[in-house]
């Protein structure tokens, strides 16, 4: 796990043949967040991204949209950026800034 902007963090997992972690579901959410929080890290970036600029948030595995239930309160908030980013305390996703630097988690692609 390393910090690293979003746009980085795509091409970072590609070379090592994986993707950046994918959440589908609130409890595998709550699941990852507490394992990070354990971890001291807040923030991560997640396998989610604004793929079309359609304001239509994807996850990059597959293209479904992401689900409502986990987003954070008054998000996705598309003038804060395109990329999506796990908030730990709370395990809920919100809209970044691609350029900022948070952490990054790998997964194998299933």
């Amino acid at each position: 796990m390393s910090t690293t902007s979003s746009n980085f963090v795509y091409r970072v997992c590609d070379n090592i043949h994986t993707i950046v972690v994918v959440v589908f579901f609130s409890k595998d959410m709550a699941e990852v967040a507490n394992w990070l929080i354990e971890q001291g890290v807040f923030f991560l970036w997640v396998g989610g991204k604004d793929i079309n600029s359609l304001d239509l948030i994807e996850w990059i595995t597959d293209g479904r949209e992401i689900s409502v239930s986990l987003w954070g309160s008054g998000e996705p908030q598309h003038v804060n950026g395109n990329c999506v980013l796990l908030q730990t305390g709370g395990a809920s996703l919100h809209i970044a800034d691609c350029d900022t630097p948070y952490y990054v988690l790998c997964q194998l692609h299933m």
